[in-house]
């Protein structure tokens, strides 16, 4: 019983460490372009209604494993709010906000007043 317990930690840790990082999402603040380094990256993944993700996905072209999530989301932080300024479909594409976010869409993008967390950016 011991070493199948064994082999099967053993399998699970091997697994783990092959995993493919993924690609960040991005923080610009003060105009400086910062990566942001939660994993996994997906501020808007957290609070994207299913439909929306969806739609995201059924229009994409290609797969990768450095990026599950689909797309790679440009976030901006302007007066203490949070902006969504731009979604690429990952591997390449650029999706229109007004898509996918149809009444939420500003001057300043998507202002995100669903989040109300830490972001943590290098």
């Amino acid at each position: 019983m011991k070493p199948l317990l064994n082999l099967s930690v053993l399998l699970v840790l091997s697994f783990s460490a092959l995993a493919t990082e993924q690609v960040p999402d991005i923080f610009i603040y003060n105009n400086n372009k910062l990566i942001i380094t939660d994993t996994p990256p997906e501020i808007l993944g957290r609070y994207l209604p299913v439909e929306v993700e969806n739609k995201i996905r059924s229009g994409q072209k290609g797969y990768s494993t450095a990026c599950y999530r689909g797309y790679i989301a440009t976030w901006r932080l302007r007066n203490d709010s949070l902006f969504l300024v731009k979604l690429e479909r990952f591997p390449r594409g650029i999706l229109q906000l007004s898509d996918y976010f149809p009444n939420q869409c500003s001057e300043n993008g998507v202002f995100a007043q669903w989040f109300n967390s830490i972001i943590r950016v290098c």
